[in-house]
């Protein structure tokens, strides 16, 4: 078991995916835009992760700054402090 850092020197806590989502509208203005009343409807089972051109995964960072994973750094449990190892 190990952890991503992203180039910035940030961890890594996840990846970066798209999902279907239905804002809730109520009508529309006759400029075309919409009145939303609040409330979204999700659609999980179209989550897929984002990747880039090339189809390596684009993972986030702690700051929610988006990282292609072949620019981040793995580093074994073994390999970090105990302060890093605690950490996850």
């Amino acid at each position: 078991m190990g952890q991503l850092t992203a180039p910035n020197g940030k961890r890594i806590i996840g990846t970066s995916d798209v999902i279907r989502v239905t804002a809730n509208v109520t009508d529309w203005t006759k400029d075309l835009k919409p009145t939303f009343f609040g409330g979204s409807d999700i659609y999980w089972d179209t989550q897929k992760t984002r990747t880039t051109k090339s189809g390596n995964l684009i993972v986030v960072d702690e700051d929610g700054g988006e990282h292609p994973i072949n620019q981040c750094t793995y580093s074994d449990e073994e390999d970090m402090s105990d302060e890093e190892a605690d950490a996850l």
